[in-house]
């Protein structure tokens, strides 16, 4: 009798533990809050202020030139010094609109507060011009589109995109970023 039960428990601690082996592992770009936004590019296109879409973090761009941007507040120093994980922007991906004067971009961010200027300027026609990372929000003029992936309606981002990008597909892009960013994590 100590036998059997003794096999049964271990039986049960096998097939409860199993489900553990099974799962699968999460796409890398499903980890993240998500954005999706239609935003002016900006910068003289040098290497001291370079093109890129606005509410670009500073600290995202590559090389020497996020260093010698003017930034007043690193997120990262600031969650380190209260104890808690970065909430900020952690990569972003974008194509032209067929006149290169807007970017159509997907924001991923690790918690959704690192997307609050970004809203707050798409709800405030005219933007924030709050410093630091943010300082690339703009000052007045532009009436910024958002969306957020998982709430806005497919049909809306498509049509607002395709305003900006003819052939814009947003299976491809969303795809594209995917596949971008789990090729990122794999290499490193």
């Amino acid at each position: 009798m100590r036998c059997l039960k003794a096999i049964s428990i271990l039986f049960l601690m096998l097939c409860s533990s199993a489900n553990g082996w099974s799962q699968e592992r999460v796409a890398v770009g499903r980890i993240y809050e998500r954005l999706l936004a239609v935003v002016p590019m900006i910068g003289a296109g040098t290497y001291e202020d370079p093109q890129r879409p606005a509410y670009v973090p500073d600290y995202l761009l590559p090389g020497r030139a996020a260093a010698q941007l003017d930034t007043t507040s690193d997120p990262f120093d600031t969650a380190r010094e209260k104890g808690e994980a970065p909430k900020v922007i952690i990569r972003f991906s974008y194509v032209l609109s067929d006149d290169s004067r807007f970017a159509l971009v997907e924001f991923q961010a690790t918690d959704r507060s690192a997307f609050r200027t970004l809203s707050q300027a798409a709800r405030n026609p005219g933007g924030s011009s709050e410093p630091g990372a943010n300082r690339n929000a703009l000052e007045g003029g532009f009436d910024l589109k958002v969306f957020e992936i998982g709430r806005a309606k497919r049909d809306d981002v498509e049509t607002e995109f395709r305003k900006h990008r003819r052939d814009f597909d947003l299976d491809l892009f969303l795809a594209g970023n995917l596949a971008q960013a789990a090729s990122a994590n794999q290499s490193q």
